[in-house]
């Protein structure tokens, strides 16, 4: 798995992370940032100066709910919201060299050798500038790795959230979506009919919320989505989405997740 921050794999995929160890399934995680920009919910729990070491032992907590403890940082610095002073910085991620970024993820393909690749798709979920970057940098990674020849990644996977689901919670209240621009909110997310897989995270809600809880910082104490209505909360916590991505060596590629998981992925009634 590739992503930007700590937790962004816990929002998206904690159940499938899970389903995937129960089966036996050995996972790896990449980190581009710490978090350096992320929110403190929990007074006196960190600090804006060690916010970013706070959150990579809050990540290494959630994830070893799971059974990972192969977790890359890249070590560059969280680039903030958009049009914030943060992505003037230049630790920041958004302003590393596509190419570079790409060759440094591709020589930690070829030393996993992983049979999936789950990362950010070109929207970034919600159009966090690190979550966009991610997407630049990690295609080209998979792409460098099997065309010079040393590991072709069998299988790619694009996170996708229901374009459906996210109008439905960007009207709720105290949406997490409210501040943004309703054009802007129009443009996010992917048509549930280009959705290839729908995973049935229900037998593992109790301890995907477990995960969530460890980034204190980022959920707070009342729990995560705590302000949504009971039924959104019971849709978030029961399906992940995500989509097969073609590749040169795969162009017509099968969604392997299913046949992993059998008993938890199918075309699920949330679909739209």
């Amino acid at each position: 798995m590739i992503f930007a921050h700590p937790d962004d794999e816990s929002f998206g995929f904690a159940g499938t992370m899970l389903a995937l160890a129960y089966a036996g399934v050995p996972m790896s995680l990449i980190v581009a940032t710490r978090g350096e920009e992320g929110e403190i919910l929990v007074p006196g729990l960190a600090t804006k100066e060690n916010l970013g070491e706070v959150r990579e032992g809050e990540l290494r907590a959630a994830m070893k709910i799971v059974g990972i403890d192969n977790i890359h940082f890249l070590g560059y610095r969280d680039s903030g919201m958009p049009n914030t002073p943060p992505n003037h910085d230049p630790r920041a991620f958004v302003n590393q060299d596509v190419g570079l970024v790409a060759g440094r993820i591709a020589d930690i393909i070829a030393e996993l050798r992983p049979t999936i690749i789950l990362t950010y798709g070109p929207d970034g979920i919600y159009g966090h500038p690190d979550h966009i970057m991610v997407n630049k940098v990690a295609w080209p990674a998979v792409l460098k790795a099997g065309e010079d020849g040393r590991w072709k990644t069998p299988n790619l996977y694009f996170s996708a959230a229901p374009k459906e689901r996210m109008r439905r919670m960007a009207e709720l209240p105290n949406s997490p979506f409210a501040s943004m621009d309703p054009d802007f909110v129009a443009t996010l997310g992917t048509p549930a009919s280009e959705i290839t897989t729908w995973i049935d995270t229900t037998p593992f809600a109790d301890r995907k919320r477990d995960i969530l809880m460890a980034h204190r910082t980022q959920v707070g104490d009342d729990g995560p989505f705590n302000q949504l209505p009971p039924e959104m909360q019971r849709t978030w916590f029961s399906i992940e989405t995500m989509r097969t991505v073609p590749l040169p060596w795969n162009p017509e590629p099968t969604d392997v997740l299913a046949e992993l998981l059998p008993e938890a992925a199918h075309d699920h009634p949330f679909r739209t």
